[in-house]
C-alpha cells in the first residue's frame, strides 16, 4: 500500500538584501558576495536610496594600468557584470519609500567604496533608522519576547562599516541627546586599515587622482571614524599585522561574538567574508548560537 504521508516541506531559500549607493560602490565587494549567495541558492534583493539602478566605480572595472593594480580581479569583474544584468539588480528596491524595512530579510549586506558618492548610503539617516530597528535581531541573546523570531544577519565590509559606526541606538529616557550611541557602540569590528587606506591613497596619485581614496576629506579615515563610535579601543580588529606580505594580504573577517556580525576590510577579503555570513546565516536557522 502506498504511503500517504506528505513529503516534508522544503524550507525557504535565505532572503539577503544588499544596500547600494547609486554609484561609487566597489565592484568586488558587491559581486562577489552576491554570486556566492546567488550559487548557494539565495534569494538576493538590492536597495538603493530612491530605487535607482546602482552603478559601481567605473574606475576600479576599467582595463588600464589603474584597474589593473588597485580595481576588480577578473574574477570579480566578470562576476559584477553578471550581476548588473540580473533582474534583481536592474530593479532595486527603495529603503526611503513609506512601509521598507530590513526585517524581512534573513541578512542585509552593506558593501564598500571609498570615492565620494558612496555617502549617499554611509550618511543615510532614514538608513539608519532601518538599521536600528534590525538591530536588536541580530544579538545572539535576545530579549524573551523575541525568542519566536529567527535571528538576522549583518555583514560590512571596508567602508560599508561606516553606515553601522553612523547608526545609533535610541536616546536614553530623559537624554536631550536626539541620538543614543553607536550600533557598534559594544560590538567587536574590522574595517579598512589605515594603513591600507594611506598605501592605496600613495599609489592613486600617480593617476593624479586627488582626493579620490579619502570620503570624507585628508583629515579622516575609515578606522578613525569607526573607532571613535567603540565603547573600547579593543573592539576594533584590524587584521594581521606581520612584515610578511603574505599575512598582511591573506583573507581576514571578524566574526563578533555577541552578535551575529561579519566585517572584513577590503576587496581581498569579499570571497572569505561572503562564506562567514552565509555560514552564520545557517546557524541562524538551525536556531544556534
Amino acid at each position: 500500500m502506498a504511503s500517504t504521508q506528505s513529503p516534508p516541506i522544503a524550507p525557504r531559500p535565505p532572503k539577503v538584501v544588499i544596500i547600494l549607493a547609486d554609484e561609487g560602490q566597489d565592484p568586488t565587494e558587491v559581486a562577489i558576495p552576491w554570486k556566492k549567495f546567488r550559487d548557494g541558492g539565495w534569494e538576493v534583493t538590492f536597495a538603493t536610496e530612491n530605487g535607482n539602478v546602482a552603478r559601481a566605480d567605473e574606475r576600479l572595472l576599467g582595463s588600464g594600468v589603474f584597474a589593473t593594480f588597485l580595481g576588480a580581479s577578473k574574477e570579480a569583474a566578470a562576476a559584477y557584470r553578471e550581476m548588473a544584468d540580473s533582474e534583481a539588480h536592474k530593479n532595486p528596491l527603495a529603503w526611503s519609500m513609506q512601509g521598507f524595512s530590513l526585517v524581512p530579510y534573513d541578512a542585509v549586506l552593506l558593501p564598500g567604496g571609498h570615492d565620494k558618492p558612496i555617502r549617499q548610503y554611509l550618511d543615510s539617516e532614514s538608513l539608519h533608522l532601518l538599521l536600528r530597528e534590525y538591530w536588536p535581531f541580530v544579538k545572539r541573546s535576545r530579549d524573551a519576547i523575541m525568542n519566536d523570531e529567527p535571528s538576522r544577519v549583518v555583514g560590512a565590509i571596508c567602508h560599508g562599516v561606516v553606515a553601522l559606526s553612523n547608526a545609533t541606538h535610541p536616546p536614553p529616557s530623559g537624554s536631550a541627546d536626539p541620538k543614543g550611541p553607536s550600533l557598534l557602540h559594544d560590538v567587536e569590528t574590522s574595517t579598512l586599515p589605515y594603513w591600507m587606506e594611506q598605501v592605496a591613497w600613495v599609489a592613486s596619485q600617480a593617476w593624479l587622482l586627488g582626493g579620490y581614496y579619502k570620503t570624507y576629506g585628508a583629515r579622516r579615515s575609515c578606522a578613525s571614524d569607526v573607532s571613535k563610535a567603540l565603547n573600547k579601543k579593543d573592539q576594533y580588529k584590524c587584521g594581521p599585522l606581520s612584515q610578511s606580505h603574505k599575512n598582511l594580504t591573506r583573507p581576514f573577517t571578524h566574526v563578533d561574538p555577541n552578535y551575529h556580525y561579519i566585517s572584513a576590510r577590503f576587496p581581498g577579503d569579499a570571497w572569505l567574508f561572503a562564506e562567514k555570513m552565509m555560514e552564520e546565516v545557517q546557524q541562524c536557522r538551525d536556531n544556534t548560537v
